[in-house]
This record gives structure tokens, sequence and C-alpha cells, in this order.
């Protein structure tokens, strides 16, 4: 399992949020679901409220897969990370351009947490985005099936990769606490050396694509809990130039004790 600090992974969540509704993948969904992002006037402001939807949509679903992945302690400090990042890299934008976002963001909190925890959740978000988009779900079935498969794409994908990392940086249980204290001095050090591997990987991988730098950290999950054909499998995937970094990575790993 890949061990990651809490702050780094509420920058890469962060980071996921922006480029999810970054201006090219707004655009690419625009079009995919009928979504007029250019008309004569009022581009700007049609642009605006589709990005902004795509922020707000993708923070509630890593909020819900942060809950899914982790305990109450974990997720708590996950969670928090990740606001604060994005309120740094994602928000302030927003707002500069939309100065109701704050309120818009609260309104849409409330009302998407409780679909998420709906037996069919997916599509009930993707009707509630395109109510908010202006589109008619029962007028655009093809839009609303598109936005279905990519809500329970992504929100799987995330539970998934982040149920393969140990983020370290939340309190040690108190049950825990007395048994681990003669092996305290032997874990630090392990973590340590981990760390520095790890934090040299991130390092390497913050202007990779999201879709490969998230794939790069699942083939690295999967080697560590013995999934050895599972990571090759994935490895495939990413082009030769990224998947030769990860494997540089994993054989460092592997030297160490």
């Amino acid at each position: 399992m890949a061990v990651i600090t809490v702050d780094q992974c509420g920058d890469l969540l962060a980071t996921f949020v922006g480029n999810s509704a970054s201006a090219d993948k707004a655009k690419e969904l625009a079009k995919t679901i009928g979504y007029n992002d250019s008309p004569l006037f009022g581009a700007r402001k049609k642009r605006a409220t589709l990005v902004s939807e795509l922020v707000m949509i993708h923070t509630a679903l890593v909020i819900f897969s942060a809950n899914q992945s982790f305990n109450q302690t974990t997720a708590k400090a996950v969670i928090d990370s990740f606001l604060s990042c994005a309120r740094k890299s994602v928000f302030t934008h927003l707002e500069k351009e939309m100065p109701s976002f704050p309120a818009l963001y609260e309104n849409r909190m409330r009302e998407y947490f409780p679909i998420f925890h709906q037996d069919r959740a997916p599509l009930g978000l993707s009707f509630a985005l395109m109510k908010h988009l202006g589109l008619d779900p029962l007028k655009n079935l093809q839009s609303q099936l598109t936005l279905t498969e990519l809500i329970t794409s992504k929100t799987k994908q995330t539970i998934d990769v982040l149920k393969g990392l140990n983020v370290i940086g939340q309190p040690t249980p108190p049950e825990l606490s007395e048994t681990g204290k003669n092996q305290n001095s032997k874990i630090d050090s392990e973590i340590n050396a981990f760390m520095g591997s790890m934090e040299r990987f991130m390092a390497q991988t913050d202007e990779w694509p999201e879709e490969i730098k998230i794939k790069a950290l699942t083939v690295v999950s999967m080697v560590l809990d013995g999934k050895g054909k599972e990571a090759k499998e994935m490895l495939t995937t990413i082009p030769r130039k990224y998947a030769l970094i990860v494997l540089n990575h994993l054989n460092q790993l592997r030297r160490q004790p």
C-alpha cells in the first residue's frame, strides 16, 4: 500500500478537481452533452457556469469518496487538507469570476451529499447537474446517460485510488498507542525512507496529465499490495516515457529494507 501524507493527498485531490473542470475538459463536456458554451452574447458567463458546476460536483465526489475510503479520523484530515488546497488553487479563481460562488457552493453541497447516498446516485447527480446547466434531462436522455457513466466511473476510480493509499499524519488511535511504543523507532525509520522515495516520485509526477498520474499511483499501490498481475496490466496503459519512471520508482522501493 502506497504511503502518502495528508497534505500530499489533499493536494492530489485538489489537482484532480481543478483538472476535471479545466477549460479543455469543460469544452469537451459541453460538446458531448449539447451545452452551448459559446453563444453570441454571454459566452463568458456560460463558460464560467459550466466550470463552476463541474468544480462543485467534483468537490462533492471527492468528499464522498474520502468518507467511503478512510476511517473517520483520516477522512476528516484528508477532506480538511483537500478543501484548504482547493480554496487556494481553484475556488479563489472562481470567486473572482463569480462573486456568488461561495453561496452557490454551499447550496450545491447540501443538495449533492444526500444524492450521493441514494441507490441510483449517479443518475440523480447527472439529472441535477443538467438542470443547473439549463438542460432538460428528459429531452436529452443520451446526454444524461453520458454524465451518469462519467460520474459512476470517476467515483469508482477515486475510491479505488484512495483505498490503495496509506495516508499518514493523522493521530494514532488510542488503543494502538501503547502496543506500538516498542516499534516506534523502527517504524519511523521505515516511514522516513519510504516517504523520501514517495516525495521524489510525487515531485516527478507534478506536471503529468492527471489521468496518467492517478494510473501511476494506482500501479505503485497494486505492487505494494502484491497485485503484480493487475499492476502489469495497468502499466501497459501508461505511455512509455511515464511508465519508465514508474518502473524506476518501483525498483527503488524494492531496494529499501
